[in-house]
């Protein structure tokens, strides 16, 4: 019922008049008619794409908890190509790629972190042409996108949104430019585990990307593939195994294949 109500616009003409009306639901048995206090701000924020928040400030780290809001957001930009719709209640961040030529950003919510439902999230050129676009499916949980391939020093815009609805909140926004196990240029180092295994449920194809080559005896793919490395030991073998079910793991039909 109460709480800030945001309104935002971009393109106006220099000099020329513009008009706001403020009003207030109405039923018949209640009188929501109250007062309030109005704020305005020329300064572009982060609801508009020429307002972006600088993520090179915060590299290779996150965000406060619910640092970020689509809350009052406006729509305004493409529409992701996975999105199921929108643009609804866009945000944006901008950096700059690095000579790591990768980026990967991640929207966090749920618990402490933010009250947004279904979250998505698309990366886009400087001149607003999609790269790649990711969806949430379930109401709360990270999604993020990540890319390789980046040009070093260009400009790189990413747009945050969520779907149609009652969905806005409150969101975490991590960024990094240093490579994930997404990509073989990123892979994990798993040397370490040698005669010994992760934790389970430490690694995940949610959110992964398809990259480099089918493995020969897979029936498709590649889909949500992830990469590991390691080193070979002086007896020159290796046993790798994929371990799912109970605690171990969700993953279902996998795949796994050494090169």
């Amino acid at each position: 019922p109460t709480g800030d109500l945001t309104l935002s616009q971009g393109g106006l003409i220099v000099g020329k008049t513009y008009y706001v009306s403020v009003d207030n639901y109405y039923i018949y048995y209640a009188n929501y008619r109250g007062s309030f206090k109005i704020c305005a701000s020329d300064k572009q924020d982060y609801d508009a794409y020429q307002g972006a928040v600088d993520a090179n400030t915060f590299m290779n780290t996150c965000s406060a908890d619910t640092a970020y809001s689509t809350v009052g957001g406006s729509p305004d930009g493409p529409k992701g190509s996975t999105w199921p719709n929108g643009p609804n209640f866009s945000q944006w961040f901008k950096f700059t790629a690095s000579s790591t030529k990768f980026i990967k950003a991640t929207i966090k919510t749920g618990g402490t972190a933010g009250t947004m439902n279904y979250p998505l999230i698309a990366l886009f050129t400087d001149s607003l042409k999609e790269i790649k676009s990711e969806t949430n499916y379930s109401a709360q949980g990270d999604v993020e996108v990540s890319y390789y391939g980046l040009t070093q020093g260009a400009n790189y815009y990413i747009s945050v949104d969520n779907n149609a609805g009652y969905n806005s909140g409150t969101f975490k926004f991590c960024v990094s430019d240093v490579p994930s196990y997404d990509y073989y240029e990123g892979a994990q180092d798993v040397t370490y585990i040698i005669n010994n295994c992760s934790a389970d449920g430490a690694f995940t194809t949610f959110n992964a990307t398809p990259d480099k080559a089918k493995g020969s005896c897979w029936t498709n793919g590649p889909n949500y593939n992830r990469w590991f490395k390691f080193k070979a030991t002086s007896t020159k073998y290796i046993s790798l195994t994929l371990k799912t079910g109970g605690n171990e793991g969700t993953i279902q039909n996998a795949y796994i294949t050494m090169w």
